[in-house]
């Protein structure tokens, strides 16, 4: 199984440069890991608002 370091690498091939964000990386890495939003926020130390 890819991955979630492999799919981002993939991912930004794909995308145009500085697509992106650090929360945006941070979201993917945690959503591929089968994670909910609040716990990514939680963790992540954001609002789950804003995640």
């Amino acid at each position: 199984m890819m991955t979630s370091e492999e799919a981002l690498e993939v991912v930004e091939q794909i995308l145009p440069p500085g697509t992106l964000t650090s929360v945006k990386v941070v979201v993917f890495h945690h959503s591929w890991n089968s994670k909910e939003y609040r716990a990514i926020a939680k963790e992540a130390g954001y609002d789950d608002c804003y995640i």
